[in-house]
């Protein structure tokens, strides 16, 4: 094989599965004299393959650096379409002599992936590129490949022009700047992107890949039509601008974080909902984990955090591809209150009635095993007689906050209406009932209501919320019966 005859040959072009051999200009030449690549399969393909779209760039700036540099191997890897199959290759490049270049090609294997995006192949009848020989001052002294494509000029029109009139004049500064690093001996060789003018004024992007100086001072540019590469990247830049410009201008605050809560993005609203909060794990400790998990099996992703006062509601997305997630962030405080208060009794601060029922259907669903004590004041009806509604409305405070130090942690005190007050608690065994009663009469006696009365009803399956409440009104009714009050 080539690295066997000879040893000069780095292994990255000897053992490919296939050499190509060229000349300078990446035209097909014989193989060279002294060099035995029989055991090698000869690569046919054409000039730069079959690239992918987004691979051509890279593989050009190889080719460029490594006749730029002889002796030295450079590589790039890229997209080959291949009898209408993508496959993924390997090219080393290795000039070995003034006008012959080695191409080892390998092919690599990557399972099921395919190509990122749409694919644009290039090939010998698609491409749009050019080999341009410039002289000492500046003068095209030969142009080969799809010239007239590229530049609007056919070959022989394009001989004497010099070079820099075919480029844009935005570009002219740049491409001088990297014609004199290596006309001076500084550079090797410099790739660079620029605008190719046409005749009728419009003109094409493309990928100017400049070689080092020969001794006879001219230079070989390859220039590589990447305008749909450009497009994409325009594309993508308009779409990332109206992103944030949109983000910028929406009153909620919009992040892009990575897996551990580090942010990426943040818009001004979510700046100003944060603070000095550093990262999302600042804000919800290992919350956010669980947030993030949720999120990715398509749960709901929102947590409210206390802020500074406010109630901040954080929800996250379905994590992207690359593990960043995006999310929202409000301020929810107004709803939050207000939601808060539509729950509970405006005078006592106790749940109302719609939470009551509400609370009774959830341990109805859940089985049963509960207790609902109906309590009614005894003395009531006379404080508002003798003293008017502002003194009986302070007994209500009174007993409203009385009722709520007697709960357990998971019971609900609420007010049913009037002088009406229920407790929905656990299961309460008889003597358990008692105790209760007995301290709730106590308190009351205490807040200045003259008592109170209390009927207790267990809450049991499939019970309807109206039975359960008759059930305790008529306990409680019994139980005043039997009172001396």
């Amino acid at each position: 094989g080539l690295a066997a005859a000879d040893p000069s040959v780095p292994a990255a072009v000897g053992q490919s599965d296939a050499v190509r051999v060229r000349d300078r200009a990446g035209r097909p030449r014989p193989l060279p004299d002294g060099l035995d690549i029989a055991q090698h399969r000869i690569a046919t393909d054409d000039y730069f393959g079959r690239l992918h779209t987004n691979d051509r760039p890279h593989i050009a700036r190889a080719w460029a650096r490594a006749t730029s540099e002889p002796g030295r191997v450079h590589s790039a890897r890229g997209w080959t379409l291949i009898d209408d199959t993508w496959v993924f290759r390997h090219y080393a490049y290795l000039q070995v002599s003034d006008d012959v270049v080695l191409v080892g090609v390998t092919t690599i294997d990557t399972g099921d992936l395919e190509p990122p995006g749409s694919a644009d192949p290039i090939s010998s009848e698609t491409a749009r590129w050019s080999i341009l020989r410039i002289g000492p001052n500046g003068e095209v002294l030969r142009a080969e490949g799809t010239v007239e494509a590229l530049y609007g000029r056919s070959a022989a029109g394009l001989i004497g022009t010099n070079g820099l009139d075919l480029v844009h004049p935005d570009d002219h500064t740049r491409l001088l700047d990297a014609w004199a690093q290596v006309v001076d001996g500084d550079s090797a060789g410099r790739a660079l992107r620029q605008r190719v003018l046409h005749t009728d004024g419009s003109h094409t992007w493309v990928l100017a890949s400049i070689g080092r100086r020969d001794p006879d001072g001219a230079v070989t540019i390859h220039d590589l039509d990447i305008s749909s590469q450009i497009r994409s990247e325009e594309a993508l830049r308009a779409s990332e601008a109206r992103f944030r410009q949109l983000a910028n201008e929406l009153p909620a605050g919009v992040f892009v974080a990575d897996a551990d809560g580090s942010f990426e993005f943040t818009n001004p609203r979510c700046e100003d909902l944060l603070g000095d909060a550093g990262s999302l794990v600042d804000l919800l400790g290992t919350t956010w984990s669980a947030l993030v998990d949720a999120a990715s099996r398509g749960n709901d992703a929102s947590r409210d955090v206390t802020r500074g006062g406010s109630v901040l509601r954080i929800r996250c997305q379905r994590p992207l591809p690359d593990g960043t997630v995006c999310g929202v962030i409000e301020d929810v405080t107004s709803s939050t209150r207000w939601r808060e208060e539509a729950r509970r009794d405006e005078l006592t601060g106790l749940a109302n009635r719609l939470t009551i029922t509400r609370e009774i259907r959830r341990r109805v669903d859940a089985g049963g095993g509960s207790t609902l004590a109906f309590i009614d004041l005894d003395g009531f009806k006379r404080i508002n007689d003798e003293h008017g509604h502002d003194e009986g409305d302070l007994v209500l405070k009174r007993v409203g906050a009385a009722l709520q130090g007697l709960i357990r942690d998971g019971d609900l005190a609420g007010r049913w209406g009037g002088d009406e007050f229920v407790i929905v608690a656990g299961e309460l065994p008889p003597d358990a009932q008692s105790d209760l009663r007995r301290r709730i009469d106590a308190a009351m006696i205490t807040c200045g209501a003259g008592g109170a009365s209390v009927g207790f009803t267990a809450i049991d399956l499939e019970d309807e919320v109206r039975d359960v409440i008759d059930r305790a009104d008529r306990a409680m009714y019994a139980d005043k019966r039997s009172s001396s009050r």
